[in-house]
């Protein structure tokens, strides 16, 4: 560090002597940068953070600010300096609430339940990463700026009884459904709460907004008929009826002519089950079953059941291409990519060793997709994970 940035005896006389705010503020910046490059002995360490604390008692409102932003982004500063600056008035208090890292989430609850103005509370929902119990208490305010800036934000972590209590809020205001559709990563339960309360005109209304540029909007809202879809699988008589006769169709050599769209007696089935609930992709993943999966793809896209066999099991390409043709939400893409993964690896397993397949053990299947993605930050995994549970504990309550 140049000598003439160091902080000096003399600068330290000056700051506890001077009433001139402007100086005072030229000294914090360089104690500030001094302090940050750990360039003090512990005892001059000791002394910046006593002054630190003079200063937040005895300065100056500009000279405070000058504090709050020389400091906002440390790491070290003691905690109660920078809970003593998040308390201050608004204009020191705004850059530590939005980007102190020494600030807990206890300390951010405490200040949003507390504070009386929205602009901390909106400081907060924009941190580059929230919590859940941080989040549930901002839409705990019931403040559309507050709750649309938290949804807003890709690096809050929400949770499906915040969501709840926004769509309780909110399911009448366009930009906080719209907030929600195109965030994502929502919860079969979440989806289908917002289906129940969200009206008609707003979903017109965000349909036609996003004609052009967001194709899936419409295909959200119908998300719906995928939980129906679902549920559906999950009673025992057509769940077993509908996979058994597909593995015995694929065993017997005959599946592919079983889905002639004229004589096909699978396609007929399958004509049917989409008039209750809509079979999809989606749906025979969760219940770990890729050949149901590579059927539905294949009658969404109009390609042979045969190519689409050779291009899911394609890892560099042929799957991704299928599901942009297939229309399927772009945001589920990295999940449906893992978890086709996941069985196929099962599926390779059982040949070798006889080990049960996905599709005919979902407690494995779910234990191996939790195991096989940690530290691996898959977006709108847990969508899938929830579902398999929910069959799981169908057939659990079966047996």
């Amino acid at each position: 560090m140049d000598e003439s940035s160091k902080l000096s005896r003399e600068d330290i006389d000056k700051l506890m002597g001077t009433h001139d705010a402007d100086s005072k503020i030229q000294i914090i910046e360089k104690l500030s940068r001094q302090y940050e490059n750990d360039d003090f002995t512990k005892s001059q360490l000791e002394l910046a953070e006593q002054i630190f604390r003079l200063l937040l008692k005895q300065a100056e409102t500009e000279v405070r600010k000058a504090l709050s932003d020389n400091l906002m982004y440390s790491k070290t500063i003691p905690h109660d300096v920078v809970f003593s600056l998040a308390r201050d008035v608004e204009e020191i208090s705004l850059p530590v609430l939005e980007f102190s890292e020494v600030l807990s989430d206890d300390d951010l609850i405490e200040i949003v339940q507390n504070t009386q103005t929205a602009t901390a509370q909106v400081a907060i929902a924009s941190r580059r990463n929230v919590s859940e119990d941080v989040s549930k208490a901002l839409v705990s305010t019931h403040n559309s700026q507050v709750v649309g800036t938290l949804l807003r934000n890709d690096n809050a972590h929400i949770g499906d009884d915040s969501y709840d209590i926004v769509l309780d809020d909110f399911s009448s205001n366009e930009a906080i459904v719209d907030s929600m559709v195109t965030r994502g990563s929502l919860s079969p339960k979440i989806i289908e709460h917002m289906t129940d309360k969200v009206s008609e005109t707003i979903q017109t209304m965000l349909e036609k907004k996003y004609e052009h540029s967001f194709k899936d909007i419409s295909k959200f809202f119908k998300e719906s008929s995928e939980v129906a879809t679902f549920k559906f699988l999950s009673q025992q008589s057509l769940d077993t009826d509908l996979l058994d006769l597909v593995d015995r169709l694929e065993e017997s050599g005959t599946l592919e002519d079983s889905l002639d769209p004229v004589y096909g007696s699978l396609s007929q089935l399958l004509d049917g089950i989409e008039q209750i609930g809509q079979l999809t992709p989606l749906s025979a993943l969760s219940l770990g079953h890729q050949t149901l999966f590579e059927i539905a793809i294949s009658r969404l896209t109009d390609v042979p059941l045969s190519n689409v066999q050779k291009l899911v099991r394609d890892r560099e390409g042929g799957l991704s291409a299928l599901y942009k043709k297939s229309e399927l939400p772009p945001k589920l893409y990295e999940a449906v990519y893992f978890v086709t993964g996941v069985i196929q690896e099962m599926d390779a397993q059982h040949k070798i060793d006889g080990s049960k397949r996905a599709k005919d053990d979902l407690h494995t299947f779910v234990k191996n997709i939790i195991n096989e993605s940690k530290d691996k930050n898959i977006p709108n995994l847990a969508h899938f994970i929830s579902v398999i549970r929910q069959h799981i504990e169908s057939l659990d309550g079966w047996s």
